[in-house]
Parts: C-alpha cells; sequence; structure tokens
C-alpha cells in the first residue's frame, strides 16, 4: 500500500502537465458549429501571512507560530458560444516559510463545460490537485490543519450536474460526483467518495415551492494494516490441540500485543505462539499474520422542504430528513469474533447501521443594493481524512458589503460541530467543536491592481482540557493583466 501511494505522488507532476495539454487541446481544437469568442485572463497575486497557531494545540508548550511568503499565478482560457461554454483554470502556489517544513509547491487546475438547452442545462467538472493538507484545510469550511509539515493530498474529482423544467410548475435537478483522494501523510487515510443527489421542485404559486430531495452516498477509504490469528488450523491438524486449548494459546499471543499500537507489524508479526505447550522452545509457529482492514459506509438522505420568498428582499430555503448509514469494517476482536461467526477466527465484518435528522436551512436576506447576508444551518453526514466519516452540524452566518464600487467587506462567522460514533455500542469515538471568524476587506486601486486583507480568529475543543486558539493575518496584493480576447 506504501509503495502504491510513493509511486502516485511521484508521478503526479508528470499526469498534471499531460491534464493540461490535453485540455489545450480540446479547448483550441474541438468543432465549432457557431462563432466562439475566446479569452485568455491570467494573475499574479504575492501573499504575506502571519499565523500564531499553526496547528491550533491548546498546549502552549506545542504551539508553533508562522510567518511566510506565498507567489500564485493564475491562466484560465475560456471559449463561450451562444448556447455553451468551455473553460479551463490552472493554478500554480509556492509557498515560503520561516519554519522551513511548511514549504510546499501547489498545483491545480480544473475543466468547466455548461451546455445550456431551452428547457434545461447540463455542467460537466473535471479538476485536480496536488496541495499541501494545511492549504486545503485552511479554506473557510474545513476545520484548520493540525499536521506538522507540509505534507501533501493529491485528489481527483468528476462532477456532472443536470437540470430540466419538466412543466411550467416542475423542476428537476441531478448532481452526481466522485473524487479520490490520496494523502501523503500516515495520520490520514486516502479515500475514494461517490455521491448523487436528486432533486425535485414543484411551484405552489409565485412565492411557494414544495421540495423533495433523495441523496445517495458511499465512502471508501483506504484499507489499513491489521492482524488475523495465524495458527488455527496448524494447532488443530498438526498438534491435535482441542479449541479450549487453541483459546488459552490465543489469549497468550493478545497479551503480547503491544497495547498502544497492537496492529504494528513489527511487534505483532514477530510473536510466536507457545505450541505445542507454554513450555520453550515453541516450535516457531506465528501468533499472527498481517492483512488489510477495508471501511465500507454507505448514506442514503431523503428529505422533504420548500423555498419561500417572503418579501423581495428575502427567501428561504428549507429540507428536513432522516438520514440512513450503513458501515461495515474488518474487526480483530477473538472474543466477540466467537460470538458472531462461532469460531476461532479472531476477525469478523462487524455491521452497523444508524439514523440521524438531516436538514438544511439557508435564509437569504438583502439589507439594501449593497448590503446582503446569509444564514446557513445544516445537520448531515460528511467524508473525513481520518478513516471514518462523521455526523457533522454547521452553523454559517455570511455577510457581504459592497462598501464602494470596487471596495468589498466579508464577515463570516462558522460553528461546526463533528461527531464520529460508528461502533456497535454506537460509542462516541472523537467529539469536536471548531468556531471560526473570517473579515475580509477587499479594495480595487486601479483596473489591473487590487488588495486583499483578511484576518481569521479559530477556535478548537475538543477531549483537551482547554481550547486551542489561532489568529491568522493575511495581506494579499493582486496584479491583473488586461483580459486578451479573440474570436474564431
Amino acid at each position: 500500500m506504501q509503495n502504491e501511494r510513493l509511486f502516485l505522488l511521484s508521478n503526479t507532476r508528470l499526469i498534471f502537465a499531460n491534464y493540461i495539454v490535453l485540455q489545450a487541446i480540446i479547448l483550441l481544437c474541438s468543432p465549432v458549429s457557431l462563432a466562439a469568442d475566446y479569452q485568455l485572463q491570467s494573475s499574479i497575486a504575492v501573499v504575506t501571512e502571519n499565523d500564531d497557531n499553526v496547528r491550533l494545540q491548546a498546549n502552549i508548550n506545542d504551539i508553533e507560530s508562522l510567518q511566510g511568503t506565498s507567489a500564485i499565478v493564475k491562466a484560465n482560457i475560456s471559449r463561450n458560444e451562444a448556447n455553451r461554454s468551455l473553460s479551463i483554470n490552472n493554478r500554480l502556489a509556492s509557498r515560503q516559510y520561516d519554519l522551513n517544513r511548511y514549504n510546499s509547491v501547489d498545483v491545480s487546475t480544473t475543466t468547466n463545460y455548461q451546455r445550456s438547452f431551452e428547457r434545461g442545462s447540463l455542467s460537466l467538472n473535471l479538476s485536480a490537485s496536488d496541495e499541501s493538507i494545511r492549504s486545503l484545510e485552511n479554506q473557510l469550511e474545513n476545520d484548520d490543519s493540525t499536521e506538522q509539515r507540509a505534507t501533501k493530498a493529491t485528489s481527483y474529482s468528476l462532477a456532472i450536474s443536470g437540470q430540466h423544467q419538466l412543466t411550467e410548475r416542475q423542476f428537476l435537478q441531478n448532481q452526481f460526483s466522485m473524487q479520490k483522494r490520496d494523502y501523503e501523510s500516515q495520520n490520514r487515510n486516502s479515500y475514494d467518495y461517490f455521491s448523487n443527489s436528486l432533486l425535485w421542485v414543484y411551484s405552489i404559486n409565485s412565492v411557494l415551492s414544495a421540495q423533495v430531495n433523495l441523496s445517495l452516498s458511499s465512502f471508501r477509504p483506504e484499507e489499513t494494516d491489521g492482524i488475523e490469528v495465524a495458527f488455527i488450523e496448524s494447532a488443530r491438524n498438526d498438534y491435535g490441540l482441542n479449541d479450549f486449548t487453541i483459546l488459552n494459546r490465543l489469549q497468550y499471543c493478545i497479551g503480547e500485543l503491544d497495547p498502544l499500537d497492537p496492529f504494528n507489524p513489527e511487534t505483532a508479526l514477530s510473536l510466536t505462539a507457545p505450541i505445542p505447550n507454554f513450555q520453550p522452545p515453541y516450535n516457531g509457529i506465528a501468533c499472527f499474520n498481517g492483512r488489510s482492514f477495508s471501511l465500507k459506509q454507505d448514506t442514503v438522505n431523503f428529505q422533504l422542504g420548500l423555498q419561500y420568498q417572503w418579501t423581495e428582499n428575502s427567501s428561504l430555503n428549507l429540507l428536513l430528513g432522516r438520514t440512513r448509514s450503513e458501515t461495515k469494517r474488518d474487526v480483530f476482536d477473538p472474543t466477540n469474533a466467537i460470538l458472531v461467526t462461532g469460531e476461532l477466527t479472531g476477525n469478523y465484518v462487524q455491521e452497523t447501521e444508524q439514523y440521524n435528522l438531516s436538514y438544511s436551512a439557508d435564509i437569504d436576506y438583502r439589507h439594501s443594493a449593497r448590503i446582503t447576508s446569509k444564514l446557513s444551518a445544516s445537520q448531515s453526514q460528511e467524508q473525513t481524512a481520518y478513516g471514518v466519516s462523521s455526523y457533522t452540524r454547521r452553523l454559517i452566518l455570511s455577510n457581504n458589503w459592497r462598501v464602494k464600487e470596487f471596495n468589498r467587506l466579508n464577515i463570516n462567522i462558522s460553528h461546526v460541530e463533528r461527531n464520529q460514533s460508528f461502533t456497535s455500542t454506537n460509542q462516541t469515538l472523537s467529539d469536536s467543536t471548531f468556531s471560526k471568524l473570517s473579515i475580509s476587506y477587499m479594495q480595487q486601486w486601479t483596473r489591473y491592481f487590487s488588495s486583499n486583507f483578511s484576518y481569521i480568529y479559530g477556535e478548537i475543543e475538543n477531549n483537551a482540557p482547554k481550547p486551542g486558539k489561532r489568529n491568522r493575518f493575511m495581506l494579499t496584493l493582486t496584479w491583473q493583466p488586461k483580459v486578451f480576447s479573440w474570436s474564431k
């Protein structure tokens, strides 16, 4: 497994280079039935950053501050026709910090295709990225990074969305997505994720609509290292030991495992079973063999709701329903394995089901032509990088203020609660709360030059005696030259 990961990471740059070339070929050589307009837009940004607790730690002895700069280059090319558009967006970022282990070079590329029809539309999105985990998890909707260095995450995703106006009152939308993410860090599990969401909307009158949403998702984290009992068949067939005697040998082997890391191959696979008896020397029969443990999680979410236009300046979008999650995982637990399988296997597949309330609610309010607010609340199942999807509650308040024609102020407040409890006893595996305040001010100085100052305060509460707190300041200067346009 480790060799496969290293092979993937070592070939990432070659994959990206070929992908970008393929994008250009598709964009420039695709057949043109109508007149097409092309645009090439680029930008260069310099970011300076100060972070007083880069890993969001609570213990003062573990807190590390970080200062540094980043250079970000973007190149976007697009082609537009009367009823379709195709765009390619490429991004390269080089980050240098006073703590050199956080230095990284991040790259991403995205292709977007949109096609409109008389009664609907279709969109396709392809993306690939090779970015540091810190860059990914510092995004507003995530929970901040706890990595001690700039380890990478390589992601590939595909998203297809279609919508169709069935009748004057009925509207149908379907969204499909799949993602593959591979983490370089040993602290995280790579995973594949698939989801499909079908939304039906029925317009009751000019201000009220009913809606039904059905979504399916499948979470497949990377297989992890595990063990299985190695001597059962040999003890029976070669030495004639009965099940009671074999169980005593098994208990001895389990007692020799490292209690802090029982699946560590360096210790587990080196243990020798006391066969035929407890008087050494033993016959060299291993206690355990190594094996891979898998986990599968499938979720079905059914919701009913409404869309309501309160006034000309305010609206509500509400969905409420129930989520059913089914989890199957490989487990090494000799005591329960006997109860489940009736045999001295030591291993079994643990199956659990969990039912939870799910909802999403968005309230949009336009105070004036310059000021808008949005309050979003949701509760759902979300995939994570730690091998188990989590039950997540989010509350986000967004405020946007166009101070002047080219000046904007954004203030966002978010509160995220995560709970993982996928066990046969519904025991909580982890429970954490993240709170974040983000303030940013964008100033367009000239047609080609702009600046953005942002401040982020983050706080995490988990099993630590006190919460971890973080202050992050960033200043971004961006130069965006004139857009180059041509027709074909």
